[in-house]
């Protein structure tokens, strides 16, 4: 049930959590107290004539080692073991809020997991019939050791992938095992989306929704000094004493003073391009007071489904051409790009809200020849399994069939002949928040944190299994890239792509 607190909150009473972690996990030792408002450890560090202490985490990453499965191209391969790829990639999110709390003032610490702990892999869950999951990273008693010794007064954890939620949960169980009093955060892409039911089920105490670079710092300063309110920080969700979920809406006094600065330097009206009113109409009326209260009339240019080709039409009609940018991109020192070619079906792009142009076949060959002719390197993207709600409500979903998927692969295929260097297929996975999300739900039939991903299918519907997509994407892989590039990728555990 959700209703208006004020003006600027919206409250979740009696939030329902749903599944977010594995079964076979630990339970959490720390759900379900209330939020903390305040860093009680700031106060003592402040009179020693100190700064808050602000410890940023990746937690330590799990991926799923299991048989190969039958009928599939691996088999044929003699590839008997399947292994979802090793990831670890410089925290860009995690950089950019540090630099504006150091600003501000704060003593900031970055510990990546993954990164630090790379060649430390050991299995900490059997799945059952052959599969396990392997946890890589830095282990809890490394990182028991890193906070102790950095002796955070907060401490915030990066979760930008859904399969990896119970691990970010895990850290912050972790945290409040050193300290109950050290204050835990949270954003990236799941806890962003999924805020309602991250909240409630984790040890966190507040998540910071959605883009955090000022936001993140705010929260630090309402936690930190004595006449802060968590309340007054737009975009965070937190648990009150009797156990509801509160959002603050991101009404940002930042968005206030942008508008305040572009009216003093001559603007007059606004343009609202590509959005969604209805997607959050408490942000909408918000923005709508900040418009009234500058004098910015506005208008909604929504109705145009791709405004971004409208740069695209302008370059065209000065003369810059497909080939002359390529080139500008191999002067520059370009030597690999990945195209997200996505699929060979305009219907499961139109559906889901992608370009149809990516379906061009003929166009798309002759782009990879221009960038292979400049000496750059192509990896194609492709996701198979595309289930899209229906246009209408009460309409029948839109679901990708087999025979579809088998056009992809040949669209792979053909694009390997016009000298794509590789092909790399994602089966299709829900982002959290997004229209899909809540509607491919109804679709899932494995347990997101057991390791699932992007390589592993979540979803089945009555026209394949998750297991008909997994060999589909093997289909392809083998296919497209033939079994020597395979092979060697999988030795590797990751693309080689070389400069």
């Amino acid at each position: 049930m959700s209703r208006n607190v004020s003006s600027s909150s919206v409250l979740i009473e009696n939030p329902s959590v749903k599944f977010s972690s594995a079964p076979e996990r630990p339970p959490l030792r720390h759900l379900g107290r209330p939020s903390l408002r305040r860093s009680a450890s700031d106060t003592r560090r402040r009179a020693r004539g100190e700064m808050p202490r602000v410890l940023l985490l990746v937690p330590s990453y799990t991926r799923v080692v299991e048989p190969s499965p039958e009928r599939s191209s691996f088999r044929t391969l003699g590839l008997d073991t399947f292994e979802v790829m090793k990831r670890a990639g410089t925290p860009i999110g995690l950089l950019r809020i540090a630099a504006g709390a150091r600003l501000a003032g704060f003593d900031v610490g970055i510990v990546d997991s993954p990164f630090a702990g790379w060649e430390q892999e050991r299995r900490v869950v059997d799945l059952g019939g052959g599969s396990s999951l392997l946890r890589y990273g830095l282990d809890d008693t490394q990182l028991r050791a890193l906070i102790e010794d950095f002796d955070p007064d907060i401490v915030g954890v990066q979760c930008i992938y859904t399969v990896q939620w119970g691990n970010a949960r895990a850290l912050a169980d972790l945290v409040k095992d050193i300290d109950p009093a050290i204050v835990t955060v949270t954003g990236g892409s799941h806890p962003s989306g999924d805020w309602q039911y991250a909240v409630p089920d984790s040890p966190y105490d507040h998540v910071v929704i959605n883009e955090a670079d000022q936001t993140f710092t705010a929260l630090l300063q309402a936690l930190t000094e004595p006449d802060g309110d968590i309340d007054a920080v737009p975009g965070i969700a937190y648990r009150r004493t009797d156990g509801a979920v509160v959002r603050t809406t991101a009404r940002s006094p930042w968005f206030d003073l942008h508008l305040a600065e572009i009216r003093k330097q001559g603007v007059t009206e606004v343009l609202i391009e590509d959005d969604h009113l209805l997607h959050d109409p408490l942000y909408a009326m918000s923005v709508c007071e900040l418009l009234r209260k500058h004098d910015l009339p506005w208008v909604d240019d929504a109705e145009r489904r791709n405004p971004n080709f409208r740069n695209i039409l302008a370059a065209m009609r000065s003369g810059l051409t497909c080939r002359a940018l390529i080139k500008a991109m191999a002067d520059g020192g370009c030597y690999s790009v990945y195209l997200a070619v996505q699929s060979a079906n305009e219907d499961s792009l139109v559906e889901s809200g992608k370009p149809r142009l990516n379906a061009f076949q003929q166009a798309t060959g002759e782009i990879v020849e221009m960038f292979t002719e400049y000496g750059i390197q192509v990896t194609g993207g492709f996701m198979p399994g595309f289930v899209n709600p229906p246009e209408q409500p009460g309409g029948e979903p839109y679901i990708e069939s087999l025979e579809q998927i088998e056009k992809t692969i040949d669209y792979a295929v053909t694009l390997m002949g016009h000298g794509m260097a590789y092909a790399n297929p994602f089966i299709v996975t829900p982002l959290p928040g997004t229209k899909m999300w809540d509607f491919q739900k109804d679709y899932v039939v494995r347990h997101y944190d057991n390791g699932w991903s992007h390589e592993k299918a979540t979803m089945a519907t009555d026209k394949w299994s998750a297991e008909d997509i997994e060999r589909m994407r093997l289909e392809l892989l083998v296919r497209a890239n033939g079994p020597d590039k395979v092979t060697e990728m999988v030795r590797r555990g990751t693309w080689p792509v070389d400069a």
